[in-house]
C-alpha cells in the first residue's frame, strides 16, 4: 500500500509539472528581475554601541512587460560575522505587497548561520505570482563591535551569490540582477569620545567619593 501511495504521489507531481510546462511557457521578452538591499547603506554611529540593532529588507523589482511569473525565490545574505550577527529573519507574510501574499505557500523557515542568512519560499500547486515591486525578506542585525579611535569598520551585505535566485513557473532557475547593501560604523568623533571619557571619569570619581563618605560615617557611628 505504501508503495502504491508513493507511486500515486509521483504520478500526481509529474502531471502537475507537465501542466506547468504546457500552460506557462518561458517569455523571452521580459527583462531581468532585480533583487536589491534596502536601505542600500546602513551607517551606525559608534555611540550606539554594541548591541544596537537594525533591519534591512531585500526587494523584488521587475520592469518587464509583461511581468515575470514566479513560483519560488530564495535570498542568501552573507555578511562579516565579526562585525554583525543576524539575530532574526522573516518572510514578510504580513505585508500585502509581499510577492506571495494571499497565496498558498510551503512556508519555509529562515535559516541562520554565522555570516549567512537564508530566506525564501515556494508556491503550492499550479500557481504563479508577479509584481513590479515587492519585499522578499527582512533581516535583523545586531552590532557586535565598535571601532577604536582612528578606524572605521564596514562590510558588504552581500546577496550577489549563487544561492540567491528565483524559479519561474516551469521551475527553471532564474538569476536576477543582485544589488548588495553596505554596513558602515565610523569611529567616534573626537569631541564625543572626549566627552564620554570625561563622563566616565566623573562617574568613577563620584562613586569613590560616596564610598569614602560612607566609610567615614561608619567609623564615626562606631566610635
Amino acid at each position: 500500500m505504501a508503495k502504491l501511495n508513493a507511486l500515486s504521489l509521483f504520478i500526481t507531481l509529474s502531471a502537475l509539472l507537465l501542466i506547468l510546462a504546457a500552460t506557462h511557457p518561458v517569455n523571452a521578452e521580459t527583462t531581468p528581475v532585480e533583487f536589491y538591499v534596502d536601505p542600500p547603506q546602513i551607517t551606525v554611529t559608534s555611540s550606539a554601541g554594541s548591541g544596537f540593532k537594525f533591519n534591512v529588507t531585500v526587494y523584488w523589482n521587475d520592469t518587464g512587460s509583461p511581468l515575470n511569473e514566479a513560483y519560488a525565490y530564495q535570498v542568501n545574505l552573507q555578511y562579516n560575522a565579526t562585525l554583525l550577527n543576524c539575530t532574526r529573519a522573516w518572510r514578510p507574510t504580513w505585508d500585502s505587497s509581499w510577492l506571495f501574499y494571499g497565496k498558498s505557500v510551503v512556508g519555509l523557515v529562515p535559516s541562520l548561520r554565522p555570516g549567512e542568512a537564508l530566506v525564501g519560499d515556494s508556491l503550492l500547486g499550479v500557481a504563479s505570482a508577479s509584481s513590479a515591486h515587492s519585499p522578499l525578506a527582512v533581516f535583523e542585525f545586531e552590532v557586535l563591535v565598535v571601532p577604536p579611535a582612528g578606524q572605521t569598520y564596514s562590510c558588504t551585505l552581500n546577496i550577489d551569490n549563487e544561492d540567491t535566485y528565483w524559479l519561474d513557473t516551469d521551475l527553471n532557475t532564474q538569476t536576477p540582477t543582485k544589488t548588495n547593501g553596505t554596513y558602515i560604523i565610523p569611529e567616534l568623533p573626537q569631541e564625543l569620545a572626549l566627552t564620554i571619557t570625561l563622563l566616565a571619569s566623573c562617574s568613577v570619581s563620584i562613586i569613590l567619593a560616596k564610598r569614602k563618605l560612607r566609610n567615614q560615617f561608619t567609623q564615626t557611628y562606631t566610635i
